[in-house]
């Protein structure tokens, strides 16, 4: 069985995973700006100890590098991967850290050590067992430590989703992977276009999620996060933040369960602006947020039967457009328009008409959590 990720990037390189960070001042200005909205001031990380699983070549590692921790850990199961954000560190990163390579898959990690900060961004969804992985990584976590990790589910990656079934219908699946990605690019160009802060090359980004094989591994969701979350833990924020808790300090007999209950209910009240970056709009029926959700799984499942050789998953996929586009219709009419083209593009395997609205869809990809171990 292929290890989700490690095999197709050992394959590939580095360069799935990099970042353009010339202009250090801006890209440290947003991780700060992500720290700040997760209640992480990065000010608190001097001095403190940190792991980190999964830092890929080390772009994100360089800025929490540079508020200098005493110590950072950092593990990861491609061995390539490790020694590019081993350089990148060494050189680049600050002069007062103790710094820690670890070669290892992240299941088979075992330490008693307890660090004041975990970090595990875009390591645990697609993974064979994420959950399973989860409560591991929280092991890590020392009593009052923070840990930040990122969420996928099938509704914030359903426009990726989209993009997946379009190659699907245009490029054979076993063409070779130079070879689609060049047949894709000047395709997805306009797409690009709508993301001014794209960090990365189109040509990357296609070979890392349309042409990368898709393995067996499950979506990690805000949802599984929350029922998996064992008693010392507890919710902080969200990037982006979509709650309005107005529990107060004083209101210590609130249960961990009726924060929980709360916090799920804003989430599938808020999928539409997850699902669509250029959506802000007030919170909308739980149960259209679940019927969303349900309808994207449903999706993302069919497409992964579809590169499975089941052709007959392409009328289940076909459907499932339709009723997002429905239900969609009044509350969201950009993206049920978007929805209209792609369902037009994939059903007919070209494009029938200007794409006036899919292009520059997008979904707000993965979302990041910070949660707190409150007690011993």
């Amino acid at each position: 069985m292929e290890t989700p990720y490690l095999d197709f990037y050992a394959d590939q390189g580095t360069n799935l995973v990099s970042r353009n960070i010339e202009d250090k001042e801006t890209f440290f200005r947003s991780r700060e700006s992500l720290y700040l909205t997760l209640g992480i001031p990065p000010g608190l990380i001097r001095g403190k100890s940190v792991i980190e699983f999964g830092p890929g070549t080390g772009h994100n590692a360089l800025y929490t590098d540079w508020l200098q921790p005493s110590l950072y850990v950092l593990v990861d199961g491609g061995e390539a991967i490790l020694s590019a954000s081993k350089n990148r560190l060494e050189v680049d990163g600050s002069n007062s850290v103790e710094r820690r390579y670890i070669y290892s898959l992240f299941e088979d990690y075992s330490s008693e050590d307890k660090y004041d900060l975990v970090i595990a961004e875009g390591c645990i969804p697609n993974q064979i067992n994420p959950i399973t992985l989860f409560q591991k990584l929280l092991e890590f976590v020392r009593p009052q430590g923070v840990m930040m990790f990122t969420t996928v589910s099938a509704a914030s990656w359903l426009s990726e989703i989209i993009r997946r079934l379009v190659k699907n219908r245009l490029v054979p699946i076993d063409t070779p992977f130079d070879e689609q990605v060049e047949y894709l690019s000047p395709i997805f160009n306009e797409h690009f276009a709508a993301l001014s802060s794209m960090g990365r090359t189109g040509e990357s980004w296609i070979l890392d999620n349309l042409v990368q094989p898709l393995s067996l591994g499950k979506l990690f969701t805000i949802p599984d996060a929350v029922d998996n979350l064992p008693d010392p833990f507890e919710i902080i924020a969200t990037a982006p933040r979509f709650t309005l808790d107005w529990t107060w300090y004083k209101d210590v007999d609130e249960s961990k369960e009726e924060k929980n209950i709360a916090f799920l209910d804003a989430y599938y009240r808020n999928v539409i602006n997850i699902m669509d970056r250029r959506s802000v709009i007030p919170s909308h029926d739980y149960e259209l947020g679940e019927q969303i959700e349900d309808l994207a799984s449903s999706t993302w499942m069919n497409l992964c039967l579809i590169e499975q050789g089941n052709s007959s998953a392409w009328s289940v996929v076909l459907n499932n457009l339709s009723e997002l586009k429905n239900c969609l219709g009044k509350v969201s009419p950009g993206t049920a328009k978007a929805i209209q083209e792609a369902h037009e593009w994939i059903d007919h395997g070209s494009v029938a008409s200007p794409l006036n609205h899919f292009p520059s869809w997008w979904g707000r990809g993965q979302q990041h959590v910070s949660i707190a171990r409150t007690s011993q």
